[in-house]
């Protein structure tokens, strides 16, 4: 374009020249205008086609998280089904192990209670034997004092008839 402003300025005739000059560069204008268009056009393009691969980048994307998110799920539930039986399996042997215990437990408070049984009957009889002991003891003990009572009173009454005999010089 600028050799052509030059050849143009080379015209002697300045208002032919201006005229030319300016027809010329509106030509330049416009084949740089139909050249710009062209570009714009292109770069659509270019944009539609860079979005249309961002599109299927984004939808395969999509699919692969999707199975990724599906195949974590299955394993998280195959993990949790695993739980679930082990957990269940371990019920069951606590279970067992309770109901063993409790067997162990009843047997031993029957064994237990037996014993308490025979002692508490043994006992029993001990205390009766001990209350008939000390009934016994206590009748002795009343006619011990029953007995030391008359005997104190007949020494009493011994000692008096020998005192009043005395004095009455009938000994």
């Amino acid at each position: 374009m600028n050799a052509l402003i030059h050849q143009l300025l080379e015209y002697e005739d300045p208002m032919a020249a201006n005229e030319t000059m300016i027809e010329a560069t509106l030509a330049s204008l416009r084949d740089d205008l139909t050249e710009v268009k062209l570009d714009v056009r292109e770069l659509r393009a270019d944009n539609q086609l860079i979005r249309d691969k961002l599109h299927q980048s984004h939808l395969a994307l999509n699919d692969k998280m999707e199975a990724i998110q599906t195949h974590l799920r299955d394993r998280m539930d195959a993990g949790f089904a695993a739980s679930d039986r082990k957990t269940d399996a371990l019920n069951t042997k606590i279970d067992a192990v309770n109901a063993s215990l409790n067997a162990k437990i009843d047997g031993f408070n029957a064994s237990l209670n037996t014993k308490i049984d025979s002692v508490n009957t043994s006992l029993t009889g001990k205390f009766d034997r001990l209350a008939q002991t000390v009934a016994d003891v206590h009748s002795m003990q009343k006619a011990m004092l029953w007995i030391f009572g008359v005997t104190a009173s007949f020494v009493a009454v011994a000692g008096t008839v020998v005192a009043v005999g005395k004095a009455l010089r009938w000994f």
